[in-house]
Protein backbone atom coordinates (compact mmCIF):
# COMPACT_ATOMS: atom_id res chain seq x y z
CA UNK A 1 0.00 0.00 0.00
CA UNK A 2 1.18 3.31 -0.73
CA UNK A 3 2.71 5.56 1.33
CA UNK A 4 0.09 8.68 1.90
CA UNK A 5 2.04 11.83 0.89
CA UNK A 6 2.31 14.06 3.46
CA UNK A 7 -0.56 17.26 4.02
CA UNK A 8 2.08 20.18 3.81
CA UNK A 9 4.15 18.17 0.63
CA UNK A 10 1.14 17.78 -0.58
CA UNK A 11 0.12 21.39 -0.65
CA UNK A 12 3.49 22.67 -1.68
CA UNK A 13 2.90 20.75 -5.17
CA UNK A 14 -1.07 21.91 -5.35
CA UNK A 15 0.53 25.64 -5.22
CA UNK A 16 3.72 24.91 -7.45
CA UNK A 17 2.37 26.48 -10.44
CA UNK A 18 2.12 29.63 -7.94
CA UNK A 19 5.83 29.23 -6.94
CA UNK A 20 7.11 29.33 -10.93
CA UNK A 21 5.46 32.21 -11.42
CA UNK A 22 6.23 34.09 -8.71
CA UNK A 23 9.96 32.78 -9.31
CA UNK A 24 9.21 34.49 -12.37
CA UNK A 25 8.47 37.79 -11.27
CA UNK A 26 11.35 38.04 -9.00
CA UNK A 27 14.04 37.00 -11.50
CA UNK A 28 12.10 38.03 -15.40
CA UNK A 29 11.26 42.03 -14.54
CA UNK A 30 13.35 42.90 -17.89
CA UNK A 31 10.93 40.46 -19.89
CA UNK A 32 7.35 41.33 -18.51
CA UNK A 33 7.98 45.21 -16.87
CA UNK A 34 7.26 48.51 -18.66
CA UNK A 35 9.89 50.60 -19.94
CA UNK A 36 9.91 52.60 -16.02
CA UNK A 37 11.20 49.37 -14.92
CA UNK A 38 14.41 49.89 -16.83
CA UNK A 39 14.99 53.73 -15.67
CA UNK A 40 14.44 52.62 -11.95
CA UNK A 41 17.16 49.47 -12.80
CA UNK A 42 19.94 51.97 -13.85
CA UNK A 43 19.24 54.04 -11.47
CA UNK A 44 19.26 50.92 -8.45
CA UNK A 45 22.55 49.67 -10.06
CA UNK A 46 24.49 53.09 -10.66
CA UNK A 47 23.68 53.27 -6.22
CA UNK A 48 24.37 49.69 -5.34
CA UNK A 49 26.72 48.28 -7.52
CA UNK A 50 30.42 48.89 -9.47
CA UNK A 51 30.75 51.30 -12.54
CA UNK A 52 33.81 51.99 -14.60
CA UNK A 53 34.26 55.29 -12.71
CA UNK A 54 33.02 56.66 -9.37
CA UNK A 55 30.85 59.75 -10.43
CA UNK A 56 31.74 63.05 -8.65
CA UNK A 57 28.79 65.10 -9.23
CA UNK A 58 25.21 63.51 -8.75
CA UNK A 59 22.13 64.88 -10.45
CA UNK A 60 19.15 64.19 -7.79
CA UNK A 61 15.73 64.94 -7.59
CA UNK A 62 12.44 64.51 -10.07
CA UNK A 63 11.63 64.04 -13.83
CA UNK A 64 12.25 68.05 -14.63
CA UNK A 65 15.34 67.07 -12.81
CA UNK A 66 16.36 64.01 -15.11
CA UNK A 67 14.93 66.52 -18.42
CA UNK A 68 16.74 69.39 -17.31
CA UNK A 69 20.68 67.78 -16.71
CA UNK A 70 22.77 66.94 -19.79
CA UNK A 71 25.67 64.89 -18.31
CA UNK A 72 27.61 64.58 -21.77
CA UNK A 73 27.08 68.45 -21.99
CA UNK A 74 27.98 68.85 -17.85
CA UNK A 75 30.75 67.23 -17.37
CA UNK A 76 32.36 63.84 -17.62
CA UNK A 77 31.89 63.22 -14.02
CA UNK A 78 28.35 63.63 -13.42
CA UNK A 79 25.82 61.17 -14.13
CA UNK A 80 22.03 62.32 -13.80
CA UNK A 81 20.02 59.88 -11.14
CA UNK A 82 16.93 62.26 -10.96
CA UNK A 83 13.94 60.10 -10.98
CA UNK A 84 10.18 60.10 -11.84
CA UNK A 85 8.56 60.99 -9.58
CA UNK A 86 11.46 61.67 -7.41
CA UNK A 87 10.82 63.67 -3.78
CA UNK A 88 13.49 64.09 -0.89
CA UNK A 89 13.00 60.38 -0.03
CA UNK A 90 13.88 58.49 -3.00
CA UNK A 91 17.16 60.73 -3.50
CA UNK A 92 18.44 60.20 0.16
CA UNK A 93 17.94 56.63 0.07
CA UNK A 94 19.54 56.86 -3.55
CA UNK A 95 22.51 58.77 -2.29
CA UNK A 96 22.72 57.22 0.64
CA UNK A 97 23.30 53.81 -1.48
CA UNK A 98 25.80 55.49 -4.15
CA UNK A 99 27.75 56.27 -1.00
CA UNK A 100 27.91 52.92 0.43
CA UNK A 101 29.02 51.90 -2.46
CA UNK A 102 31.78 54.72 -4.51
CA UNK A 103 32.28 56.67 -1.42
CA UNK A 104 31.12 59.99 -1.67
CA UNK A 105 30.52 62.75 -4.47
CA UNK A 106 31.83 65.84 -4.12
CA UNK A 107 28.52 67.64 -5.54
CA UNK A 108 24.82 67.06 -5.36
CA UNK A 109 22.43 69.27 -6.91
CA UNK A 110 18.59 68.81 -6.29
CA UNK A 111 15.68 69.73 -7.43
CA UNK A 112 11.75 68.62 -7.27
CA UNK A 113 8.40 70.02 -8.33
CA UNK A 114 7.03 72.43 -6.16
CA UNK A 115 3.82 69.66 -4.86
CA UNK A 116 6.59 67.11 -4.31
CA UNK A 117 7.47 68.22 -0.89
CA UNK A 118 3.69 67.50 0.10
CA UNK A 119 2.78 64.49 -1.60
CA UNK A 120 4.44 61.37 -2.87
CA UNK A 121 2.41 60.16 -5.32
CA UNK A 122 4.71 58.04 -6.76
CA UNK A 123 6.35 56.43 -3.81
CA UNK A 124 4.59 53.22 -4.74
CA UNK A 125 5.78 53.10 -7.88
CA UNK A 126 9.30 53.08 -6.82
CA UNK A 127 7.84 50.24 -4.98
CA UNK A 128 6.82 48.16 -7.39
CA UNK A 129 10.39 48.49 -9.00
CA UNK A 130 11.84 47.37 -6.24
CA UNK A 131 14.18 51.04 -5.71
CA UNK A 132 13.83 50.40 -2.21
CA UNK A 133 15.25 47.41 -0.37
CA UNK A 134 13.17 45.68 2.46
CA UNK A 135 14.89 47.21 5.69
CA UNK A 136 14.44 51.04 3.54
CA UNK A 137 10.69 49.98 2.77
CA UNK A 138 9.62 49.74 6.33
CA UNK A 139 11.70 52.44 7.20
CA UNK A 140 8.90 54.45 5.37
CA UNK A 141 6.30 53.02 6.05
CA UNK A 142 7.62 53.55 10.11
CA UNK A 143 8.39 57.34 9.62
CA UNK A 144 5.14 58.00 7.61
CA UNK A 145 2.74 56.17 10.16
CA UNK A 146 5.33 58.54 13.11
CA UNK A 147 4.20 61.86 11.05
CA UNK A 148 0.96 60.86 9.95
CA UNK A 149 0.24 64.08 8.73
CA UNK A 150 0.78 63.61 5.17
CA UNK A 151 -2.38 64.77 2.98
CA UNK A 152 -4.63 62.84 1.44
CA UNK A 153 -2.87 61.03 -0.99
CA UNK A 154 -1.09 59.08 1.49
CA UNK A 155 -3.98 57.70 2.36
CA UNK A 156 -4.36 55.67 -0.98
CA UNK A 157 -0.54 54.28 -0.44
CA UNK A 158 -1.17 51.42 2.00
CA UNK A 159 1.94 50.13 3.30
CA UNK A 160 0.72 46.31 3.04
CA UNK A 161 0.43 47.20 -0.84
CA UNK A 162 4.09 48.41 -0.94
CA UNK A 163 5.30 45.32 1.30
CA UNK A 164 3.99 42.99 -1.40
CA UNK A 165 5.49 45.00 -3.53
CA UNK A 166 8.82 44.60 -1.85
CA UNK A 167 8.37 40.82 -1.58
CA UNK A 168 7.06 40.25 -5.35
CA UNK A 169 3.76 39.14 -4.39
CA UNK A 170 2.72 38.03 -7.96
CA UNK A 171 -0.62 39.61 -7.92
CA UNK A 172 0.56 43.09 -7.81
CA UNK A 173 2.11 42.37 -11.17
CA UNK A 174 -0.51 40.53 -13.24
CA UNK A 175 -1.22 43.75 -15.16
CA UNK A 176 1.89 43.92 -16.44
CA UNK A 177 2.32 40.15 -16.98
CA UNK A 178 -0.66 40.03 -19.17
CA UNK A 179 0.14 43.49 -21.08
CA UNK A 180 2.97 41.88 -21.79
CA UNK A 181 1.90 38.43 -22.96
CA UNK A 182 4.85 37.22 -20.04
CA UNK A 183 8.02 37.84 -22.33
CA UNK A 184 7.86 40.83 -24.81
CA UNK A 185 9.20 43.82 -22.84
CA UNK A 186 12.63 42.71 -22.86
CA UNK A 187 13.70 43.98 -26.36
CA UNK A 188 12.21 47.29 -25.37
CA UNK A 189 13.73 47.31 -21.71
CA UNK A 190 17.28 46.65 -22.67
CA UNK A 191 16.79 49.19 -25.42
CA UNK A 192 15.95 51.52 -22.82
CA UNK A 193 19.06 50.35 -20.66
CA UNK A 194 21.41 51.00 -23.38
CA UNK A 195 19.75 54.95 -24.11
CA UNK A 196 20.25 55.41 -19.95
CA UNK A 197 24.10 53.99 -20.22
CA UNK A 198 24.58 56.35 -23.23
CA UNK A 199 23.51 59.71 -21.68
CA UNK A 200 24.25 58.53 -18.36
CA UNK A 201 20.68 58.65 -16.63
CA UNK A 202 19.36 61.08 -19.13
CA UNK A 203 16.26 60.16 -21.02
CA UNK A 204 13.65 62.36 -20.76
CA UNK A 205 15.13 65.36 -22.25
CA UNK A 206 15.76 62.98 -26.11
CA UNK A 207 12.62 64.77 -27.75
CA UNK A 208 12.28 67.85 -29.60
CA UNK A 209 8.98 69.06 -30.07
CA UNK A 210 6.76 71.42 -27.82
CA UNK A 211 3.24 70.61 -26.92
CA UNK A 212 2.87 73.40 -24.11
CA UNK A 213 -0.61 74.17 -23.47
CA UNK A 214 -0.10 77.85 -22.12
CA UNK A 215 -4.22 78.32 -22.29
CA UNK A 216 -3.75 75.83 -19.00
CA UNK A 217 -3.03 78.60 -16.80
CA UNK A 218 -1.76 77.33 -13.08
CA UNK A 219 -0.84 79.78 -10.81
CA UNK A 220 0.68 78.17 -7.60
CA UNK A 221 -0.49 80.34 -4.40
CA UNK A 222 1.74 78.32 -1.39
CA UNK A 223 4.44 76.70 -0.90
CA UNK A 224 3.02 73.34 1.64
CA UNK A 225 5.78 71.25 3.18
CA UNK A 226 4.38 68.01 5.20
CA UNK A 227 6.10 67.07 8.05
CA UNK A 228 6.77 63.88 6.85
CA UNK A 229 8.63 65.05 3.37
CA UNK A 230 10.55 67.59 5.84
CA UNK A 231 11.66 64.98 7.42
CA UNK A 232 13.51 63.51 4.50
CA UNK A 233 14.65 66.72 3.40
CA UNK A 234 16.52 67.24 6.77
CA UNK A 235 17.88 63.96 6.33
CA UNK A 236 19.44 64.25 2.68
CA UNK A 237 21.32 67.91 4.07
CA UNK A 238 22.45 65.86 7.19
CA UNK A 239 23.59 62.76 4.94
CA UNK A 240 25.10 65.46 2.42
CA UNK A 241 27.24 67.70 5.57
CA UNK A 242 28.25 64.52 7.20
CA UNK A 243 29.93 63.38 4.10
CA UNK A 244 31.17 66.32 3.13
CA UNK A 245 29.29 67.00 0.12
CA UNK A 246 28.18 70.45 -1.18
CA UNK A 247 24.60 70.03 -1.91
CA UNK A 248 23.06 72.48 -4.14
CA UNK A 249 19.36 73.60 -4.40
CA UNK A 250 18.01 74.53 -7.47
CA UNK A 251 14.73 74.80 -9.71
CA UNK A 252 14.86 74.20 -13.14
CA UNK A 253 12.59 76.60 -15.33
CA UNK A 254 8.76 76.00 -15.76
CA UNK A 255 7.00 76.59 -18.85
CA UNK A 256 4.62 79.82 -19.07
CA UNK A 257 1.32 77.97 -18.02
CA UNK A 258 3.14 78.40 -14.48
CA UNK A 259 2.63 81.37 -12.55
CA UNK A 260 3.75 82.47 -9.18
CA UNK A 261 2.17 84.57 -6.23
CA UNK A 262 4.44 86.74 -3.76
CA UNK A 263 3.47 84.32 -1.29
CA UNK A 264 4.68 81.16 -3.51
CA UNK A 265 7.85 82.97 -4.03
CA UNK A 266 8.65 83.88 -0.40
CA UNK A 267 7.71 80.74 1.21
CA UNK A 268 9.83 78.58 -1.28
CA UNK A 269 12.75 80.39 -1.48
CA UNK A 270 12.52 80.78 2.87
CA UNK A 271 11.72 77.37 3.44
CA UNK A 272 15.42 76.77 1.71
CA UNK A 273 17.20 79.28 2.83
CA UNK A 274 16.79 78.08 6.21
CA UNK A 275 18.43 75.19 5.93
CA UNK A 276 21.40 76.84 4.04
CA UNK A 277 21.75 78.61 7.56
CA UNK A 278 21.96 75.48 9.19
CA UNK A 279 24.14 73.59 7.10
CA UNK A 280 27.22 75.78 5.66
CA UNK A 281 27.78 72.83 2.68
CA UNK A 282 24.89 73.95 1.04
CA UNK A 283 23.91 76.73 -1.30
CA UNK A 284 20.52 77.62 -2.49
CA UNK A 285 20.13 79.16 -6.32
CA UNK A 286 16.59 79.63 -7.19
CA UNK A 287 15.02 81.26 -10.10
CA UNK A 288 11.49 81.73 -10.90
CA UNK A 289 12.45 82.67 -14.76
CA UNK A 290 11.47 80.70 -17.51
CA UNK A 291 12.31 80.21 -20.60
CA UNK A 292 10.67 80.45 -23.94
CA UNK A 293 8.12 77.52 -24.38
CA UNK A 294 9.52 75.91 -27.49
CA UNK A 295 12.39 74.74 -25.32
CA UNK A 296 9.67 72.63 -23.01
CA UNK A 297 8.06 68.96 -24.67
CA UNK A 298 5.12 69.78 -22.27
CA UNK A 299 3.81 71.77 -19.49
CA UNK A 300 6.96 71.01 -17.31
CA UNK A 301 10.12 69.22 -19.00
CA UNK A 302 12.76 70.63 -20.75
CA UNK A 303 13.09 69.19 -24.55
CA UNK A 304 16.55 68.82 -26.27
CA UNK A 305 16.54 72.33 -26.94
CA UNK A 306 15.75 73.31 -23.50
CA UNK A 307 18.00 70.74 -21.90
CA UNK A 308 21.01 71.71 -23.74
CA UNK A 309 20.50 75.37 -23.19
CA UNK A 310 19.95 74.40 -19.47
CA UNK A 311 22.91 72.67 -18.60
CA UNK A 312 25.18 75.34 -20.49
CA UNK A 313 23.73 78.21 -18.22
CA UNK A 314 24.71 75.41 -15.18
CA UNK A 315 28.61 75.52 -16.78
CA UNK A 316 28.78 78.59 -16.36
CA UNK A 317 26.97 79.18 -13.24
CA UNK A 318 29.42 76.53 -11.26
CA UNK A 319 32.50 75.87 -12.98
CA UNK A 320 34.12 74.83 -9.90
CA UNK A 321 31.71 72.29 -10.35
CA UNK A 322 31.64 71.26 -13.91
CA UNK A 323 34.78 70.75 -14.79
CA UNK A 324 35.50 70.85 -18.88
CA UNK A 325 39.10 70.23 -18.90
CA UNK A 326 38.72 66.84 -17.97
CA UNK A 327 39.61 64.65 -20.79
CA UNK A 328 36.31 63.46 -23.19
CA UNK A 329 35.62 59.89 -23.08
CA UNK A 330 33.75 57.64 -26.10
CA UNK A 331 30.79 57.63 -24.25
CA UNK A 332 30.56 61.56 -24.33
CA UNK A 333 31.04 61.72 -28.06
CA UNK A 334 28.79 58.90 -28.74
CA UNK A 335 26.15 60.31 -26.95
CA UNK A 336 26.66 64.11 -28.21
CA UNK A 337 26.16 62.28 -31.83
CA UNK A 338 22.78 60.35 -30.75
CA UNK A 339 21.79 64.47 -29.36
CA UNK A 340 23.21 65.57 -33.10
CA UNK A 341 20.50 63.08 -34.74
CA UNK A 342 17.95 63.85 -32.93
CA UNK A 343 17.85 67.50 -33.89
CA UNK A 344 16.27 68.36 -37.41
CA UNK A 345 16.59 72.21 -37.67
CA UNK A 346 18.83 74.78 -37.53
CA UNK A 347 20.68 76.78 -35.54
CA UNK A 348 20.17 73.71 -33.18
CA UNK A 349 21.63 71.29 -35.66
CA UNK A 350 24.98 73.32 -36.60
CA UNK A 351 25.40 73.99 -32.63
CA UNK A 352 25.50 70.44 -31.52
CA UNK A 353 27.60 70.13 -34.49
CA UNK A 354 29.88 72.48 -32.68
CA UNK A 355 29.95 71.08 -29.86
CA UNK A 356 30.24 67.68 -31.05
CA UNK A 357 33.37 68.37 -33.77
CA UNK A 358 35.12 70.07 -30.66
CA UNK A 359 34.49 67.20 -28.23
CA UNK A 360 35.30 64.22 -31.04
CA UNK A 361 38.52 66.17 -31.90
CA UNK A 362 39.88 66.31 -28.11
CA UNK A 363 39.21 62.50 -27.64
CA UNK A 364 40.79 61.42 -30.61
CA UNK A 365 43.97 63.54 -29.38
CA UNK A 366 43.27 61.99 -25.76
CA UNK A 367 42.50 65.31 -24.04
Amino acid sequence: MPKRIHPILRIAIILLPLWMVWLYVIKAGWYYMPDDYAKEMFIHSASHEEMDRDYQVLILGDSMANAAFLPEVLSEETINLAITGGTCIESYYILKNYIKTHGAPRDVFFTARHDSFHDASYIESHFFYHQFSIPEGIEIARTLKKYNDAPEIYSTLHPGTWFQNLIYFPSGYATSLLNSKFYQRYGANREMLGQLQLHRGNWLALRIGSGVTPETLTTLEHFEVADFNDHYFNLLCQLCSDNGIRLHIVRTPYSSNFAYSDSFRKEYTAYFENYAKQYSNMTVDISFDGMDDIYFYDNGHLNLRGAYLYSTQMCASYPQVFDQSLPVSACTVDALLADYELEVEEPYKSTWKALLDDKKARFERGE
